[in-house]
């Protein structure tokens, strides 16, 4: 139903659902500790696979918290934390409570990548050096996926 003040929702857990959804690289970041987020978009960037990584930046003109808040509350992953266990990761996520945690929450088997499969199966040059494909053969190319027409009686 609709109300005129909307409805009140807890913010989407974005880490917790880019591990459910089989993320290979998923780490946040504190935008108050820059090297810190260095070495984890530095990390993130050399993963084979997807990564996503969560910036904790306070917004210092219109925030619920100020900017001390947050540092407070932001706790670096010790050394005792396995970013390979899945599971642990995900509990993580999910327990945030009153601290924050920052580091690579879960680092998982890489992927191939799109460009390595491209260079494997179309061409080995650069993107960079490659044609456009014209309008009339992509048309001829989504024509395969266009949907078979509706027959009723």
């Amino acid at each position: 139903s609709l109300h005129r003040q909307g409805v009140e929702a807890a913010p989407v857990n974005m880490p917790a659902m880019a591990i459910l959804n089989n993320c290979s690289f998923v780490a946040i970041g504190f935008a108050g500790d820059p090297a810190h987020l260095a070495d984890v978009l530095t990390a993130a960037i050399r993963h084979r696979g997807l990564s996503f990584v969560e910036v904790v930046q306070p917004c210092i003109t219109g925030g619920r918290h100020p900017v001390q808040w947050y540092r407070e509350r932001m706790i670096r992953l010790g050394a005792d934390h396995d970013p390979t266990d899945r599971r642990a990761a995900l509990g993580i996520a999910m327990d945030r409570g009153e601290r924050i945690p920052a580091g690579i929450l879960y680092q998982g088997t890489p992927g191939r990548v799109f460009a390595e499969r491209f260079r494997n199966t179309v061409t080995d040059e650069a993107f960079a050096t490659l044609k456009p494909v014209s309008g009339e053969a992509m048309a001829a190319f989504m024509q395969r996926f266009k949907p078979a027409p509706d027959i009723r009686p």
